[in-house]
């Protein structure tokens, strides 16, 4: 089963027929060495044929995608490592950048989670719904049985019903994510990057989202009990429908989020900043509200039974 998500990397996204090729069937037997090996030596072609972007040649820029797409369309559906694709990633920075500039031709990406025989990741550049890239990563298992997704750009993706207890996505840029229905126990988000990312429904117990930079981000009808929030910047958070259970917001930045129907007894929020947020309809029974900030919050329907209150004056 696949699931899949769409987003436009830099510019409006593009309409795209799915039906796409990924391989030459007169390349399938290559080795996977040949295939790292044809790859890394196109990297150097790449940067060579970059240089044709600087030159206001329209001729020479739909010339180069064509050579791109014929390249791309040779190589088998091997994988590659994540260093690598970020390599890849960068020069397709550099030619958005320019086509957009210059040319007026518009770079789309589109993000796949396949779990067929193993998990990969498929990351598939257009440009004008020209396929310029195709680029399938092996998604290797963690010690504990999850999948180590670190350090990725995740961006557009969606997951639906899957269980994915014990990954590591520590590092990862997530943009328009989507987290449904998912079990995500123990899951390692350390230092990752999210912006207008959901999780609805979803289990985040014991997880660790300590240290992410997440914007506009919602938590909708989780279980995040025992979760590790400390040092995290999550401005403009939704959580709604949340238990939050012994989780620990410790100088966590949540300036301008919304708390709505939210079970929170025991969580620790000492030195948080909550200002200018909304809270309504929580249980803080037995929470630490020491030094938190509540400068120009709103709170209503608020308990507080035996929790610690010495406000930040």
């Amino acid at each position: 089963m696949r699931y899949n998500g769409l987003n436009n990397m830099f510019f409006p996204l593009c309409q795209i027929n799915d039906n796409h090729s990924v391989t030459s069937p007169s390349h399938t037997k290559k080795t996977k060495s040949d295939n790292y090996s044809k790859h890394h030596k196109n990297t150097l072609i790449d940067n060579k044929a970059l240089s044709l972007f600087k030159k206001d040649d329209h001729e020479k820029v739909i010339g180069l995608i064509q050579k791109m797409k014929r390249f791309y369309d040779s190589l088998p559906s091997g994988k590659i490592t994540k260093e690598t694709d970020r390599k890849i990633h960068k020069h397709f920075i550099d030619i958005a950048l320019y086509a957009n500039n210059k040319c007026d031709d518009r770079i789309t990406r589109r993000v796949y989670l396949s779990k067929e025989k193993e998990v990969s990741i498929k990351v598939v550049y257009f440009i004008n719904n020209v396929t310029v890239h195709n680029n399938t990563i092996e998604i290797p298992q963690t010690v504990n049985g999850g999948y180590d997704f670190s350090h990725l750009s995740l961006k557009g993706i969606v997951i639906k019903d899957e269980d994915l207890s014990n990954s590591n996505f520590a590092g990862c840029r997530l943009q328009n994510a989507i987290f449904q229905d998912c079990n995500m126990y123990k899951t390692n988000f350390y230092c990752a990057i999210m912006e207008k990312i959901l999780f609805d429904n979803c289990i985040l117990d014991d997880s660790n989202f300590a240290q992410i930079k997440m914007a506009d981000g919602t938590l909708n009808a989780c279980s995040a009990m025992h979760v590790q929030f400390y040092n995290a910047a999550m401005n403009r958070a939704n959580i709604k429908n949340t238990f939050l259970d012994y989780s620990n917001f410790y100088m966590a930045y949540m300036a301008e989020v919304n708390l709505y129907k939210v079970i929170a007894p025991y969580v620790n929020l000492f030195k948080a900043d909550l200002s200018f947020s909304k809270l309504d309809l929580i249980n803080f029974d037995h929470a630490d509200l020491s030094r938190v900030n509540l400068n120009k919050a709103i709170l209503q329907n608020i308990n507080l039974i035996d929790s610690k209150l010495f406000l930040r004056g």
